[in-house]
This record gives C-alpha cells, structure tokens and sequence, in this order.
C-alpha cells in the first residue's frame, strides 16, 4: 500500500513537472525522467569521480618515499574538501570563503576561482604552478563539480576538491618550463532549435550556453636546482597529494557518511 502511494506521489510530480515545461514530447521526456531518475548532486560526481580516479593506485596515506621527496624541498601540503549550494550571484565569494576556511592560500583561491566562475556547468579538473611576491611557490590540483541546482533556478551546486602543496620557489627552482594553453569562457547565443510537438517540428529561438576559445595563457612547471628532484617526482607527489585529497572525499561523502 505505501509502495503505491508513492508510486502515484511520484506520478503527479512528473506531471507537475511536464505541465510547467514547454509542451514538447521531448520535454515531457525529461520531466518524467528527471522525477523517477534525478541526476546526481554535484557532490555524488565529486564522489563518483575520486572513487575512479583512486581505483587501483598504489600509493599509501603515508608514503615514505614521497614524504621524503616532498621533505628534499620542503613542501608543506594543502588540502580542502567542500559542497554547498549558493545563489549564483554571490557563487564567487562563496567559494572564496569556503577554500578561505580550509586554509587554502589566497593565489590559490583566486585561481581556482577564476578557473570555473564564468560558466554554469564543469566537471572536470584542472592543475596549476603560482608563485607569490615572496617567492613561494604552489603547485595544486583543482577538481570541481558545478552544475544549476535541480529546485532553484538561481542557484549552483558546488563540489570541489584542492590537493597540492607550497615550498620556497625562489631557493629551490632553477628555472621553469613554459607551454601555451588555451583559454575558454562560457557565452550566450541566441539559435533556432527544432523541437517536435504534436503538431509537428517547429523552431524556437532560445539562449544557448557556448564555450568560446578566447586566446592562450602561460602555464610554467618548476625545474628544481637539486637534479635528483626529477620532474616524475614532481608528478609522483602530485598524484599522491590527489590521491589522499579524494580519500577524503570517499570519507566525507561516501557510503558510511550517508548512513550517519
């Protein structure tokens, strides 16, 4: 009996869903699937993504070789693990706030920041080398999950995980590689869709999101002046610091934190 009555709960918000949308076949489609199958927050593909991207890696919470490696340069580590939902017009200080709290460093936060804060959606991550007036340096690993939240229009879903570590750039590195990388940033056009109706196709102007190539930028790897710290080390610490940063992902958002 009470399976029913949620099944028929269900039924009428699908058709709640379907009556407030455009009258397409395709969007009653949707309706009825975003009800009975909602998609992941951004905090379940945070989730989904570090149990991935650590299936099968070798490397322990205390890796001594690469502790030592991180010691031959003095590397002090930084992480931050963080979801919320916020209104997308205070979205960048929030998430400013958010890494603030975790201790991220300041270039550090303006980086990730910029990286992701002019589009509506991302899943994906991104690495970066800042160096600051004092001559510290900060390798970092930014993985983040951003999409609309389903039950506001005006606001995001934010998770976000920040692995790396800082050292003294200015005593420790020789010189620095640099390559070009593209620049993209999300935009609006206004495009005629097709949609299909019950009285046919038909064309409908509507706003699409686009990324838009906008130029390049310079992205610098350190070469330290020891010559045993090798840029696999460098790759191997990298991986190491994500590795113990989506631990803590699984901790926090995974199984035994929904039973809680």
């Amino acid at each position: 009996m009470i399976a029913k009555l949620i099944m028929m709960a269900k039924l009428i918000m699908a058709l709640a869903v379907i009556l407030a949308s455009s009258r397409t076949i395709s969007s009653y489609i949707d309706g009825i699937r975003e009800v009975f199958w909602p998609p992941p927050t951004s905090q379940q593909q945070l989730l989904s993504y570090a149990q991935k991207a650590t299936a099968g890696t070798s490397f322990g919470y205390h890796d001594a070789e690469v502790i030592n490696d991180m010691k031959m340069v003095g590397m002090e580590e930084m992480r931050a693990v963080t979801a919320f939902t916020a209104k997308r017009s205070v979205l960048k200080e929030k998430m400013s706030a958010e890494l603030k709290a975790k201790r991220v460093p300041g270039d550090v936060i303006d980086a990730v920041v910029e990286g992701i804060s002019s589009v509506s959606k991302y899943s994906n991550s991104f690495e970066e080398f800042v160096v600051d007036s004092s001559g510290t340096g900060k390798i970092f690993k930014a993985t983040v999950m951003l999409k609309p939240d389903r039950d506001d229009d005006e606001s995001s879903q934010v998770a976000m995980a920040v692995s790396g570590a800082q050292f003294n750039a200015a005593a420790e590195v020789q010189t620095y590689e640099e390559e070009e990388v593209p620049v993209f940033q999300e935009v609006e056009e206004i495009e005629n869709v097709v949609e299909t109706g019950y009285l046919g196709d038909y064309k409908v102007a509507k706003t699409v999101k686009k990324m838009k190539h906008m130029g390049t930028k310079k992205k610098r790897t350190p070469i330290f002046k020891q010559k045993t710290f090798t840029k696999a080390k460098l790759e191997s610490i990298k991986k190491f610091l994500e590795a113990k940063t989506f631990g803590e992902v699984k901790m926090l958002y995974g199984p035994s934190h929904d039973e809680q």
